[in-house]
């Protein structure tokens, strides 16, 4: 099986049954070949019903990215926000076995996008500390910028590209800021 090219019909669902069962067989039975493609088809052309077996990589110490991957898959691609919207909040603490910071990268994009729709007060608040914390790498404090942006209705067109880090001194909309630290300091207890 041409990994690749599976993926590319994936992403639009146009793989065959055999194909995705064979991708299923190969993730339960430790991923024998490139395990971030097998994980990124099964997300693509997949469903919930395989919730149980991508749960298995949320904490794939051995390789960060995959638990990332992992974490994007079950909470967006799939639609099950609801049900891990603590995991994602736990995502935005780091871990110690992702010293690269992949899924708390991730889980900060993630819920940027859960808030344009959603209400959760904790999650903002994690966001906005990690954003002024000037201990935090830049790379975190400008993808937590972006997400909160993003949280209250930025388009992506109007943001920074993610491929660069903000110069958060002269790009960062100080309004924007403001009235976040008021809807935090007003709904706090």
């Amino acid at each position: 099986m041409n990994l690749k090219e599976v993926l590319g019909r994936a992403q639009w669902s146009t793989i065959t049954a055999a194909e995705l069962d064979e991708v299923v067989g190969r993730i339960s039975r430790g991923g024998s070949g490139d395990l971030h493609t097998l994980l990124h088809i099964l997300g693509r052309a997949g469903s919930s019903r395989y919730r149980t077996l991508m749960e298995e990589y949320l904490r794939y110490s051995k390789d960060p990215p995959i638990a990332a991957l992992a974490l994007k898959v079950l909470f967006r691609w799939w639609g099950l926000a609801d049900n891990y919207r603590n995991e994602v909040i736990s995502s935005l603490q780091g871990f110690d076995w992702d010293p690269d910071e992949y899924v708390k990268l991730q889980a900060i994009s993630l819920a940027g996008e859960y808030l344009r729709n959603h209400q959760n007060r904790e999650m903002l608040d994690i966001i906005y500390r990690i954003f002024a914390d000037n201990a935090e790498r830049p790379l975190m404090r400008s993808a937590a910028y972006c997400a909160l942006c993003r949280a209250h209705g930025a388009e992506w067109r109007d943001l920074p590209p993610a491929s660069r880090v903000m110069d958060l001194a002269t790009e960062v909309n100080h309004q924007l800021v403001a009235r976040i630290e008021q809807y935090l300091r007003e709904s706090s207890g």
